[in-house]
């Protein structure tokens, strides 16, 4: 049996995957938000009610406040196994010290102690990821039609169809000039993981914040390969 619970947390992003075969669950958590004047994120709250005790894998489709804020503390909470998140580069500790001192000189350079926090929970994330999940276990796949396969999810065909292969260049330059619009850019949407899910004969589309330049790239990428996207069950982004 396959759950899927798309959470309510305002603006962004928070689901949880629920996945049961012969009386064992898994799970797993594509983004997380805190909502304005709570404290704990909603995805913590609801992995506690269901009595989760570690996960399979936790996602983060691209880096905006509304779809991270939580994650560190749900890292924190529990034994993850996999990691999967927009391409942000190498995955080595050179450059993740590049983005780190990317964030670390806009938290120098900004007044805002709002600006401050936001930056300081990413670069938090990155920092648990890479010490309780480790490297090894971080991937970062690109569209258009690209296979996970998450501990526990044996039966539930997943693919990870954005971004676009060609929408990660900028982003990279972005890291290799120390571009501090990194953290707050837009443009950042066109990065984001899109999931389609296969089970049992239905078909799940999760878009993150995926694009309309990148899911017409999308298109086209899979007519030229005969294949189509029939959703069932579509969450859109925003």
């Amino acid at each position: 049996m396959l759950k899927i619970y798309i959470l309510n947390v305002d603006h962004g992003d928070s689901i949880i995957i629920e996945h049961e075969d012969n009386g064992s669950k898994v799970y797993g958590v594509i983004d997380s938000n805190i909502p304005e004047g709570e404290n704990t994120p909603p995805a913590l709250i609801k992995l506690q009610q269901l009595n989760a005790k570690n996960l399979s894998f936790v996602a983060l489709t691209h880096p905006h406040k509304d779809h991270y804020l939580g994650l560190p503390e749900i890292i924190e909470s529990f034994p993850v196994e996999n990691f999967y998140s927009f391409p942000l580069g190498s995955l080595n500790p050179a450059n993740l010290e590049k983005i780190k001192g990317i964030y670390r000189k806009l938290i120098e350079n900004t007044d805002s102690s709002y600006l401050k926090r936001l930056s300081f929970q990413f670069v938090r994330l990155l920092w648990l990821v890479k010490n309780r999940i480790g490297l090894d276990n971080w991937e970062s796949p690109i569209g258009c039609d690209s296979i996970i396969y998450p501990q526990g999810f044996s039966d539930v065909d997943i693919r990870i169809i954005l971004p676009h292969p060609k929408e990660k260049g900028f982003y990279f330059q972005m890291i290799e000039n120390n571009d501090v619009n990194i953290a707050t850019s837009q443009n950042l949407n066109k990065l984001s993981l899109a999931f389609l899910i296969n089970y049992k004969g239905v078909q799940v589309i999760l878009g993150g914040d995926g694009t309309r330049s990148s899911r017409i790239s999308n298109k086209q990428t899979l007519i030229k390969g005969n294949k189509k996207l029939n959703g069932d069950i579509v969450k859109l982004p925003h």
